[in-house]
C-alpha cells in the first residue's frame, strides 16, 4: 500500500511561532526545483513543494542537505520525514526551512489531492489554535519519540491493512501508530525568572506551570486493533508517553497560552535563545547566548567602494555549536571595545550569510554580519556550560596531505624557539616574525611561524620556556597551512595560542615526551637551517640548481664576504612623509629651489633621507655573484646608515674611501632572494640581499657540528627511500639562539638544520669539502675499518662508492622530499660523472681569467665568476 503521511502537518507547521522547531512529521516532496541567485550565482539552493497529502506547503532545503538533491534520493513523489524544520514569514508567505530530514522512499506516486494551504489566522509567538482537519483521527504508521511532536516513523510500501499494526522496523525503530501531530508549546518564562529559555516539554504536554486537571484528553480506544511505541535511547521501544490505553494530552480546546497564570511578557521584549547550530538566514529573530572564543585586529581597508574597517571575532555555545560574527564600519567602531576573548554575551539579530571557507574553518555554513539592529548585552555570570574553547586538532602528519591556505587546529610539543625578527610586509607595514618547530605523536615535526603579537608575549614565553629546558606543550587554534619551506604552518589573524592547556590532548603529550618521545625519531615536513627559514646553499648552486627560475623567487641562505663594492650611486634621495605609520620611502625629485617631490605622495617636501641601494659582489668557497642590497641589510654590512655615509662621501671623501675598504672580506650570513629578470631582452638572475648577519662563531659552530654529525650518519648507514632523502631528527635541545643542535647518538639521527635536506648524496660529499678544506675519509677520523654502505666493500665509504648506485638513489629520492632547491641527478653537467660539483669538476677546470674592471658607475656584469683578485682604484 502507499506510505502514510503525517495529516494536518502543513496546517500544524504553519501554525507554530517562527522558529518553533518541534514538529517532525512525514511528508511527500511535490515538486523541487533549484533557485537562481543573482547575487551569489555559485551559491545552490533547492525550493520544495511539501504535502501532507491534503495540503502543500513551500519549502527551501539548507545547504547541508544540498546533495540529497543531486544523488537523486530528493526528487518528485519522495517520502521525507523532517527530522529539523522552522516555518518563516518571507514577504507574507509562510516558507517551511529544511534544516535536517531523513529520506523514507525516494519514488512514490503523487498521493491525494493536496491544494496549497491558505492561512487563516496569522500565528503568534504563544502559539495558535490548529485547524480542525488537524485533529482528524488517522490510522496510518508514524511514531511519537520522547521530546517529539509527532515524530513520524518510517513507513513501508509492503505494509497491509490500515487497521494491522506493522511489525517491521526502520533504522531501529519499530513501526508505530499515533494519532496526529498536536502542536507544542514551548515555556516562555519571564526573562527576570532566570529559567532557560527554548525548552520544550518532553512528551507533548504544556508548561509544567499547567496541572493536570486544567488539560482536556482525549481517548484514542476508538482504534483497538492499534499500538504505538516510543524508541528508547538504546534504540529499541521503549514506555511511550501517551500509549495506547491511556488519554493523549490535546490542547485543541486549550485557551492560547497567553492566558496562562503567569507574569505577562511583551512580544517586542520577549526572546528565545536558538542555538548556534540552528542559525540561518530564514530566522528573522534570534538571540543567541555564546562566549567569544577569538577576536582580530581593527584593521583597515580600500577598495573601490571606498575606505573602511572591519574586525571579526569566533562564538561558540553551550552545544558546542561555534560561529564567526564579522563588524564593518559604524558596527567596528561601536563593537570593537566592547567584545573580548573568554567573555559571554546575549547577541541579538543580525545577517547571516554564506560562510567563506577559505578563511573560516569553523563548522558552521554561515557568518553573522553585525549591522544596526544588532543588540549586544554583556552577561554578568560567566556560564559554566559554555566551553572555553573547542579544538579539532590535526596530526602533523597530516599536514602534508591538506591543501595550502586550509585552516586547521594543532597540537604539538615546542622543540625548538627562533628569535624575533623585523620583517617588511607588503603594504610597507613592518611587523614581527618568529619560527619555531612543533613536533607531535606521528613521528613528524613542522616549522610554525608566529606573526605581529603573537611574536611578542606568547613568543617571548616560549623562548623562555625552551632556553630553561622545558618543551613546553603548545595549542593552536586557526592556524594556515602555507607551502613555504616545504611544508609549514603560519599564525592567522585569528589565531589562538594556549601553552600548557589543561587538556587530555596536551596531557597524552607530555606522557609521550616524558617517556621516549623526546629522543624519538621524526621527519621535519618543512626545510630549516641556521639562517632561519632558508636553505643553506653555496653560491655556485644558484646556477648549477637554476634557483630563481620558477613562478616564485628563491630565498636562501649563504655564508660569504663582501669582495667589491661599488662607490657611485650606493645610495637615493628618498621620501620622509609618513604613510600608515611608515615612511614613504620613494624616490624623490630636486625641485632646484631646495625642496623634494615626491610623487607618489603628490607633494613637496624640504627635507630628504638618503638610503641605500648598493651593489656589488659577495663570495664564497664555490664562486662570486652580484648583489643589490637596500637600507636595513646594507647598514649592517657598512657600519652606516646611507644617509651618514652619503654625508661622509661629500665632506671626506679619504674616510669614504677607508669604510668601504673595511667593509670588504668581511663574513656574513647573506639571505637572498634569487629570481630571474629580464633585463635588455635577456634573462638574468638577480640576487637582491634581504638580510645580512654578522657571523656568531658559537651559532656557526653548532651548525657545522650539525653538518659533521650528519656525514658520520652517513657512514654508519642511512634510511632509504623517500624517507632517506627526509633530515631525521631524533631529540632537539635548544641553543641560546634557539637554533636546533642534535642531542641523540642514534644512528639516525640528522639535524634538521643542515643542508643535508633535500640534497641528493653527492652534494652531501662537496660539503664535507666545503667546510673542512680537503675531503677525508669520515671512518678515519674515527679509527675504524670503512665500509660502504652502498657496494658493501671495505676501503672506502659510500661518498667515494665508484659505482655511485647509492648516489643517484639519494638524488632521486631527494627530488621528491620538500625543499627549495630540485637537485640534480647526482652527475656533474660538465663532465656527467658524480662525485662532484660542475664548479669543481677535474676535467673542466677552468683557466685562470683577468677579473673585469668596473668603471666609475656601472654595474657589475657576468653573474658568476669565481675566486679571483680584484683590481681597482675606485671600487671596493
Amino acid at each position: 500500500m502507499e506510505p502514510q503521511l503525517t495529516p494536518g502537518a502543513v496546517a500544524a507547521v504553519s501554525a507554530h511561532a517562527d522558529g518553533n522547531g518541534t514538529l517532525q512529521p512525514v511528508l511527500q516532496v511535490v515538486d523541487v526545483r533549484m533557485v537562481n541567485n543573482a547575487k551569489n550565482p555559485s551559491a545552490e539552493r533547492f525550493r520544495m513543494v511539501l504535502s501532507d497529502g491534503e495540503h502543500t506547503m513551500q519549502s527551501m532545503l539548507a545547504t547541508a542537505e544540498n546533495a540529497r538533491v543531486r544523488d537523486g534520493s530528493i526528487q518528485k513523489g519522495s517520502i521525507v520525514h523532517l527530522l529539523e524544520c522552522t516555518c518563516s514569514t518571507i514577504q507574507s508567505r509562510r516558507i517551511i526551512i529544511v534544516i535536517k530530514l531523513d529520506v523514507l522512499q525516494s519514488e512514490c506516486a503523487i498521493i491525494g489531492n493536496p491544494r496549497p494551504y491558505e492561512m487563516r489566522n496569522q500565528p503568534n509567538e504563544q502559539g495558535t489554535n490548529i485547524p480542525a482537519n488537524a485533529a482528524q483521527a488517522n490510522t496510518g504508521t508514524y511514531s511519537s519519540g520522547p521530546g517529539l511532536l509527532g515524530s513520524p516513523a518510517a513507513s513501508r510500501p509492503a505494509q497491509v491493512a490500515n487497521n494491522v499494526p506493522y511489525s517491521g522496523s526502520y533504522g531501529g525503530y519499530h513501526g508505530t501508530v499515533v494519532p496526529p501531530i498536536a502542536p507544542a508549546v514551548e515555556s516562555v518564562p519571564n526573562v527576570a525568572s532566570g529559567v532557560t529559555y527554548g525548552t520544550t516539554s518532553a512528551h507533548n504536554t504544556m508548561n509544567a506551570g499547567m496541572t493536570q486537571s486544567n488539560l482536556q484528553q482525549r481517548s484514542l480506544n476508538s482504534h483497538p486493533n492499534q499500538r504505538f511505541a516510543v524508541p528508547s535511547m538504546a534504540g529499541g521501544s521503549g514506555a511511550p508517553g501517551n500509549t495506547y490505553g491511556q488519554p493523549a494530552q490535546s490542547f485543541y480546546q486549550q485557551p492560547p497560552p497567553g492566558h496562562m497564570n503567569r507574569t505577562p511578557v511583551s512580544k517586542n521584549d520577549a526572546y528565545r535563545l536558538v542555538p548556534l547550530a540552528q542559525l540561518n538566514p530564514y530566522l528573522d529573530k534570534w538571540t543567541i547566548k555564546v562566549r567569544v572564543t577569538a577576536k582580530t585586529d581593527l584593521r583597515f581597508y580600500n577598495n573601490a567602494r571606498g575606505a573602511g574597517k572591519v574586525f571579526s571575532f569566533d562564538l561558540l555555545d553551550e552545544q558546542r555549536g561555534e560561529i564567526r560574527a564579522t563588524c564593518f564600519n559604524t558596527q567596528a567602531d561601536q563593537f570593537f571595545n566592547l567584545i573580548e576573548v573568554d567573555k559571554v554575551y546575549l547577541i541579538s539579530k543580525g545577517s547571516l550569510k554564506p560562510a567563506q571557507k577559505k578563511f573560516n574553518s569553523l563548522n558552521h555554513e554561515y557568518e553573522i554580519s553585525l549591522d544596526s539592529r544588532t543588540s549586544i548585552e554583556v552577561c554578568a555570570d560567566d556560564d559554566s556550560n559554555i566551553p572555553r574553547q573547542q579544538y579539532n586538532f590535526r596530526k602533523i602528519s597530516e599536514i602534508e596531505n591538506i591543501e595550502k591556505d586550509a585552516i586547521l587546529d594543532l597540537i604539538g610539543i615546542v622543540t625548538s624557539v627562533g628569535p624575533s625578527v623585523t620583517f617588511i610586509r607588503k603594504d610597507g607595514v613592518e611587523t614581527q616574525r618568529r619560527t619555531l618547530e612543533l613536533k607531535d605523536m606521528s613521528g613528524r615535526s613542522v616549522q610554525l611561524t608566529l606573526w605581529g603579537k603573537l611574536c611578542v608575549a606568547e613568543g617571548n614565553q616560549l623562548q623562555s620556556l625552551c632556553d630553561s629546558g622545558l618543551n613546553p606543550v603548545l595549542a593552536l587554534k586557526g592556524a594556515r597551512v602555507t607551502d613555504y619551506s616545504g611544508r609549514s604552518v603560519s599564525s592567522a589573524g585569528s589565531t589562538q595560542l594556549k601553552i600548557d592547556p589543561e587538556i587530555p590532548e596536551a596531557e597524552s603529550l607530555r606522557r609521550w615526551y616524558a617517556t621516549g618521545g623526546k629522543t624519538a625519531a621524526c621527519v621535519s615536513l618543512s626545510v630549516v637551517s641556521m639562517g632561519g627559514t632558508c636553505v643553506r646553499k653555496s653560491i655556485a648552486q644558484i646556477k648549477d640548481e637554476n634557483l630563481g627560475q620558477l613562478e616564485k623567487p628563491d630565498f636562501i641562505t649563504v655564508k660569504a664576504a663582501i669582495s667589491h663594492l661599488i662607490a657611485d650611486n650606493f645610495c637615493y634621495p628618498a621620501c620622509t612623509i609618513d604613510v600608515n605609520g611608515r615612511m614613504c620611502n620613494k624616490k624623490v625629485t630636486d625641485n632646484g629651489d631646495g625642496t623634494w617631490r615626491c610623487d607618489k605622495c603628490d607633494q613637496s617636501l624640504p627635507n630628504c633621507e638618503y638610503r641605500y641601494v648598493l651593489n656589488g659582489q659577495i663570495q664564497d668557497h664555490s664562486g662570486v655573484t652580484n648583489f643589490t642590497a637596500f637600507e636595513d641589510a646594507a647598514k649592517v654590512m657598512i657600519g652606516h646608515s646611507g644617509h651618514e655615509l652619503n654625508n661622509i662621501s661629500v665632506e671626506d671623501s679619504e674616510r669614504f674611501a677607508e669604510i668601504l675598504q673595511a667593509a670588504r672580506w668581511q663574513q656574513f650570513l647573506f639571505t637572498l632572494k634569487v629570481k630571474e629578470e629580464i633585463y635588455n631582452d635577456a634573462p638574468q638572475v638577480k640576487c637582491n640581499i634581504t638580510k645580512a648577519e654578522k657571523l656568531d662563531p658559537a651559532i656557526e659552530s653548532s651548525y657545522l657540528l650539525g653538518v659533521i654529525n650528519g656525514l658520520l650518519q652517513d657512514d654508519t648507514g642511512s634510511p632509504s627511500g623517500a624517507q632517506g632523502a627526509m633530515a631525521y631528527n631524533a631529540g632537539i635541545s635548544n641553543t641560546g639562539a634557539g637554533r636546533s643542535v642534535p642531542t641523540s647518538n642514534s644512528a639516525y639521527t640528522t639535524n634538521l638544520s643542515g643542508p643535508r635536506y633535500g640534497e641528493s648524496a653527492n652534494q652531501l660529499a662537496q660539503q664535507e669539502s666545503t667546510y673542512t678544506g680537503v675531503t677525508t675519509p669520515v671512518s678515519a677520523a674515527r679509527n675504524v675499518q670503512q665500509t660502504c654502505v652502498s657496494c658493501g666493500s671495505s676501503g672506502h665509504n659510500v661518498q667515494n662508492c665508484p659505482a655511485g648506485t647509492y648516489r643517484q638513489q639519494a638524488a632521486a629520492s631527494a627530488a621528491s622530499s620538500y625543499g627549495t632547491s630540485q637537485p640534480r641527478n647526482g652527475l656533474c653537467f660538465k663532465c656527467n660523472q658524480p662525485g662532484h660539483f660542475a664548479n669543481s669538476c677535474p676535467l673542466l677546470a677552468p683557466a685562470p681569467q683577468q677579473q673585469q674592471q668596473y668603471r666609475s658607475g656601472g654595474a657589475p656584469s657576468g653573474g658568476y665568476g669565481r675566486q679571483q683578485p680584484y683590481v681597482g682604484a675606485t671600487n671596493y
